[in-house]
């Protein structure tokens, strides 16, 4: 008798699911990796083979889809617009092993607080923005973005162009012995160069100032310098500044005619005269003189010797009055000899006998004069004497 054992029949089951499905396997149901698992199945033409499984569940995929969009603005994730922040918004894909690759949307809204802002430029003549040079006045308008791109201000850029002027003029100002001009004291001619700008501050004119100083200088003298007491004096205006025009004289009772340069006075002590005068640049001057006198004394001195040698001393019998320049008037000088003739003769103030007569030299004798004076007050006095002529 021969006796067969037949074999059992060995087999294994290798299964992958995806995780969240499940795998029935001998009447079990199972959702997680398992192996070893034997089943036996009858077999009719031998023994029962048994099947070992082998289950691998796949692990689902899981990603985060982070993005950005600026407050007004639509995003779309899985078909469906999303206009404000969302983190729970899921799409399910396939992953490369065939299971779920579940992707979650982190959407960030960033709030767009948009300003508005001005600023200007303001320029002479032309400004140069951005490259672009503008000659009038214009409005620029343009928007600044975030780091993200969402508007964060509304700019409006003014340009403004005040006009520029390029003129010239001269003006000319004119001062007596200074002027003052912008706080500085000029006492000389000059000439500046200044630029006059508009209210704006731009270039408007190219002004010359000429300064011209007028050093009008006024003189007056009294001839004679000290007049005697009561005589009449002459009181003379000079400039060395050019012509000139006297305005006034005081005090105006002494001099009725006020337009004179030279005036006529009677000499008092202690009058203080005053004569203003303009120049032809209209500039005035004042001079002032104090008159001082002499007292008017009638004293003659006559000599009563003389030496007629030619030597250049005491030559001339001459009289000397204690008055000098035209306070008296001489009328009548004569010389006699011891005969009482005539020898000489002069009414002349400066004339004195030389000792001669007839172009003859006198012998040294005793000679007689007379003398007659009339004084500046009207009074008329005669001297007589004798001189001893000297050989």
């Amino acid at each position: 008798m021969t006796i067969l054992v037949n074999p059992y029949l060995y087999g294994t089951r290798n299964v992958s699911i995806c995780q969240g499905n499940s795998y029935t396997f001998n009447g079990i149901t199972y959702t997680a990796s398992v192996t070893g698992v034997s089943d036996s199945i009858p077999n009719s033409n031998t023994c029962d083979s048994i099947i070992t499984l082998n289950l691998t569940v796949l692990q689902n995929t899981y990603g985060i889809q982070t993005d950005s969009i600026c407050q007004g603005s639509t995003y779309i994730f899985n078909g469906t617009a999303y206009t404000s922040s969302n983190n729970t918004a899921k799409d399910t894909l396939v992953n490369a092993q065939g299971c779920d690759s579940i992707v979650t949307l982190h959407l960030t809204v960033i709030p767009v607080n948009p300003v508005t802002a001005a600023r200007t430029f303001v320029a002479c003549g032309s400004y140069v923005y951005k490259g672009i040079t503008y000659t009038q006045n214009s409005a620029l308008l343009d928007t600044l973005y975030t780091t993200f791109g969402c508007d964060s201000v509304y700019r409006t850029t003014n340009i403004i162009i005040h006009p520029e002027y390029h003129l010239k003029d001269t003006v000319q100002l004119h001062g007596c012995d200074f002027l003052v001009y912008k706080g500085v004291r000029y006492e000389q001619d000059a000439a500046l160069e200044e630029l006059i700008k508009t209210i704006h501050g731009c270039d408007s004119i190219n002004r010359l100032v000429v300064i011209q100083v007028t050093h009008f200088k006024l003189q007056a003298t009294l001839m004679p310098e000290l007049p005697y007491e009561g005589l009449q004096a002459t009181v003379n205006t000079s400039s060395d500044s050019g012509p000139y025009q006297t305005v006034s004289w005081t005090p105006a009772n002494l001099f009725p005619d006020q337009s004179l340069s030279t005036q006529q006075v009677n000499a008092t002590d202690g009058t203080i005269i005053t004569v203003v005068a303009k120049g032809e640049e209209g500039c005035n001057d004042t001079a002032i003189i104090k008159v001082k006198t002499r007292p008017y004394r009638k004293d003659v001195i006559v000599p009563n010797a003389f030496t007629p040698n030619g030597d250049g001393r005491n030559d001339v019998f001459i009289p000397v009055l204690a008055l000098e320049d035209n306070a008296y008037k001489l009328t009548d000088f004569r010389v006699f000899n011891r005969w009482g003739q005539l020898l000489f003769s002069t009414a002349h103030i400066n004339i004195g006998w030389d000792g001669t007569f007839k172009g003859q030299p006198q012998d040294q004798d005793v000679y007689y004069y007379t003398l007659t004076v009339i004084f500046l007050d009207g009074s008329t006095k005669t001297f007589k004497g004798d001189v001893t002529l000297l050989r």
